[in-house]
């Protein structure tokens, strides 16, 4: 492994810092996504879509995955850096969004500051969906984190190329890394778990966590209260439109019963290692079949300089409102947050991915300004 400007240590901005420009794909499958999107972010931030060189194949919507970008800090100066794209063992897949990856950096004059090798066995792990940074916190131990703290998931021996991480933990700052637990997920990213948004406290944050708990109490409530709901057809593996009834049995499941108990694990960890109080922490709700995400997960979302870009969630509706969607609302909502819903369903949650997943920011960290 070799690092350019290693006198400069590379570190990484949460997803609470202030948005200089926002990134997308450019592709015919998320025009409509794109369209709205660059809607809500009027007044916000601007939007950016990179042209990679598709060919007949623009399927990979994934920039979030593509590029890990942060800042270079040193001598008094900072500037823009990233990770390179490290995603290997997918055949075609990829590659075209990659290339297209290290061009917009060098385009743009931002170092790319690791050199390693794509692994060809790395199931969607070394890709940077799986490596976020929390805001500037305090352990409960009491040690000070004041660039935030690197967070990452592994599914049992699966973690993220062991290169990157040991060069994260060579930058020092932002280390020792957060490791969560993702294995009852399929892909099992990090931005899946946790994301983090402003609260009404200028001091704080609050963590936002997938729950099927909150999803079937929601989704209960609205068949007692007799909601409308219109059945879509869900993403592999069940490949069908599920009833209302239907969902709710899936929520009710065995497997969402220990999901719901591995992310109270995860929220002991980030707890410990972030220094989080229950009150810090939203969970939201969420559906999960075979380790795949049925209603969309509104962790996977995006923050833009006080804005919350969610999936739209597609749920019943009473008195004209989706239930899932109020219950985010009311969960994120604050003078500091406004929470929107952007239509992703068949672009890219039946894809297996979120909002998140299908966006990347160029952001100014706030504790280098």
């Amino acid at each position: 492994m070799t690092a350019s400007g290693s006198n400069q240590p590379f570190l990484m901005a949460s997803s609470i810092d202030p948005v200089e420009e926002v990134l997308v794909v450019a592709s015919p499958l998320q025009a409509a996504f794109v369209e709205e999107l660059a809607g809500c972010l009027e007044g916000f931030a601007p939007l950016t879509q990179l042209s990679p060189a598709w060919g007949d194949t623009p399927s990979d919507l994934w920039i979030q995955d593509a590029l890990e970008i942060g800042w270079r800090l040193g001598g008094g100066t900072i500037s823009v850096a990233s990770l390179p794209p490290l995603r290997g063992g997918h055949g075609g897949f990829a590659k075209a969004l990659d290339a297209g990856a290290r061009a917009f950096c060098s385009g743009r004059g931002i170092d790319i500051v690791l050199q390693a090798e794509p692994r060809e066995t790395d199931r969607w792990f070394d890709w940077y969906g799986n490596l976020e940074v929390s805001p500037p916190c305090t352990s409960a131990s009491g040690r000070e984190f004041p660039y935030g703290r690197v967070l990452t998931a592994r599914q049992r021996d699966m973690t993220m190329h062991p290169q990157v991480l040991e060069f994260l933990e060579e930058q020092a700052a932002q280390c020792p890394l957060l490791m969560l637990d993702a294995s009852w997920l399929t892909i099992g990213h990090v931005d899946e778990l946790v994301q983090f948004l402003p609260s009404s406290s200028a001091r704080r944050t609050i963590a936002l966590l997938p729950s099927p708990h909150a999803a079937r109490v929601e989704l209960e409530r609205a068949l007692r209260e007799g909601a409308t709901y219109e059945p879509r057809e869900m993403p592999a593996p069940l490949d069908r439109a599920l009833s209302l009834d239907e969902l709710i049995d899936v929520a009710r499941s065995e497997e969402n019963r220990l999901i719901e108990m591995a992310m109270g694990e995860t929220a002991d960890i980030l707890a410990t290692g972030l220094g989080l109080d229950e009150e810090d922490f939203r969970h939201l709700p969420a559906v999960f079949h075979e380790g795949v995400s049925v209603t969309p997960n509104p962790v996977n979302c995006l923050s833009v300089n006080g804005l919350a870009v969610f999936p739209a969630l597609h749920g019943p509706a009473l008195d004209g409102e989706d239930v899932l969607q109020r219950c985010v609302e009311r969960l994120v909502a604050s003078r500091r947050c406004r929470p929107v819903f952007v239509d992703q369903w068949d672009a890219q949650h039946m894809r297996h991915g979120e909002v998140h997943c299908a966006t990347n920011a160029i952001r100014r960290p706030g504790w280098a300004f």
